[in-house]
């Protein structure tokens, strides 16, 4: 029922995509505000796996309405590609750093990072700092869980990062 619960409460669905919320009263789209290191594919995922091959005679409740259409794999699959797609959105693109805090929006069908204000905790909502550091290990996750998915999108999540670990 967790999986169930957090799926239902602890998303939103617009235009197509289901972004993760900062908890189940607030966070979201716009104004609403975002925090970037939220977004954890890899568990997202373990949570899909889970989820789908739990056997529908064992629950002892019925799915809820998720807010769109589709399987329950593909309520899972829409919250992790619209967090690959935030976590673009706000992507520094020289150093591969996201920032504290974030609002975003879907604009012209796109996710975009809207510059908007917004701070969740007191840290600051540009900085790469407390907040955003654990947006790597979690997009890290999904690329040691699921190797076999990785170029699809860790990999263009990382490969700033990693790169400038080189220079």
């Amino acid at each position: 029922a967790s999986c169930t619960s957090f799926l239902k409460y602890n998303t939103v669905v617009k235009d197509n995509r289901r972004l993760l919320k900062l908890g189940s009263c607030w966070g979201g789209w716009g104004t609403d505000g975002n925090n970037p290191s939220y977004h954890s594919p890899g568990s997202f995922k373990v949570m899909r796996d889970y989820h789908t091959s739990f056997p529908e005679n064992d629950r002892d409740y019925a799915l809820p309405n998720f807010g769109s259409s589709g399987s329950l794999a593909d309520h899972w699959n829409q919250l992790i590609d619209t967090s690959y797609e935030t976590l673009s959105a706000t992507q520094c693109p020289a150093q591969g750093m996201v920032p504290n805090w974030a609002t975003i929006d879907v604009i012209n069908g796109e996710i975009r990072h809207t510059g908007g204000s917004f701070s969740g905790s007191g840290t600051p909502q540009w900085e790469y700092g407390s907040e955003a550091s654990r947006t790597t290990w979690r997009v890290t996750i999904d690329a040691a869980l699921y190797p076999s998915e990785m170029n699809a999108a860790a990999k263009p999540y990382l490969y700033p990062l990693l790169s400038s670990l080189k220079n």
